[in-house]
């Protein structure tokens, strides 16, 4: 490489990138930037007291950016349907199940949540096509009940494939609720939500492309990379954000894949932040903002422009759980 290598330090990266110097660098040293971006925010969520993990991969050039913290354990929040959309595409494949094949459930399945099916005129019956859409686009709570009680077995169901078929899993699994047919969505980690949006992304197919599709217009963008983006014609941001389904909202995560459509770069990215047992406050909304700037900093590594503040997005806000344990949604 003869593009010479420009010295930078984490304390003057965020000037050189704002000024958009970096447009015409290398992939090295855009990678390098992104780096000293990542690594400082971190220091940042430490200082107050954020407990954050975070995996940045360069698609393209199969080079890794920045890694911290992998294997904390954080509360999965709705990350955990990237697990369960693996399992029904690999079912799907295999000629098990078809999209057309028809899901019914009761009036007491219903979980309250932003899906089209969470409300309490929503339909009894769905297609798992758009059970698995409204699961991914509008993160539907009945949906993935669902699809893990109809199409998937169960819950232990679930967790036994989890275990014979992706023994990389060491910590994510559903929490079946003893004698009923609940569950909560269970703990996760940074490294394993990474194997799961590799797999999903691997194998493309028609089925690929529709997860591609539902994720890609996911409606909860109201943090992260998905916040920040106004190229829209030139940045796609394919993320699926875990936001937890309790009225104050403990963790914040978003993962997924930015791809610059102009130059067809790729950048892979798992940030997860604020562990469920810490209390709601000011550190919940601290962890919010954190995600945000990663999000900012990856965006102007793919040549995306940072929002001004009055283009910044509305918080979304999602219905209470109407039955909670230990504030968390059972399913």
């Amino acid at each position: 490489m003869t593009t010479p290598v420009i010295p930078i330090t984490a304390d003057d990266s965020s000037s050189y990138n704002s000024q958009g110097h970096h447009q015409d660098a290398s992939w090295y040293a855009k990678r390098l930037i992104l780096k000293l971006q990542l690594a400082r925010q971190v220091k940042e969520n430490e200082q107050k007291g954020i407990d954050t993990s975070v995996i940045v991969y360069d698609m393209t050039d199969k080079k890794p950016v920045y890694s911290h913290n992998t294997d904390y354990v954080h509360w999965a929040a709705s990350d955990s349907k990237l697990f369960v959309t693996s399992l029904l595409l690999e079912d799907l494949r295999a000629g098990k199940i078809t999209l057309n094949t028809q899901l019914s459930w009761t009036a007491s399945d219903r979980r309250a949540g932003a899906g089209i099916y969470d409300s309490d005129s929503s339909p009894l019956t769905a297609t798992v096509q758009d059970a698995l859409f409204d699961m991914l686009n509008r993160s539907g709570n009945t949906a993935v009940r669902a699809i893990v009680n109809k199409a998937l077995g169960g819950a232990e169901a679930v967790n036994q494939r989890y275990l014979t078929e992706y023994p990389e899993l060491k910590v994510t699994k559903l929490e079946p609720v003893a004698g009923t047919d609940k569950f909560l969505l269970g703990y996760t980690t940074a490294s394993e939500i990474d194997f799961i949006i590799q797999k999903l992304a691997s194998n493309y197919d028609s089925y690929t492309a529709f997860v591609k599709n539902a994720l890609a217009t996911n409606i909860f963008d109201d943090y992260g990379p998905r916040s920040q983006v106004k190229d829209k014609e030139n940045i796609l941001v394919i993320d699926k954000q875990g936001q937890l389904n309790d009225p104050e909202g403990n963790n914040r995560h978003d993962v997924g894949i930015i791809e610059n459509k102009k130059t067809g770069h790729m950048l892979r990215y798992v940030l997860m932040t604020t562990n469920y047992e810490q209390p709601a406050g000011p550190i919940t909304n601290e962890a919010t903002t954190s995600l945000q700037a990663f999000g900012r900093d990856m965006l102007r590594f793919e040549g995306d422009r940072a929002p001004k503040p009055q283009e910044q997005q509305n918080q979304l806000k999602v219905q209470d759980a109407p039955e909670v344990e230990n504030g968390r949604l059972v399913f």
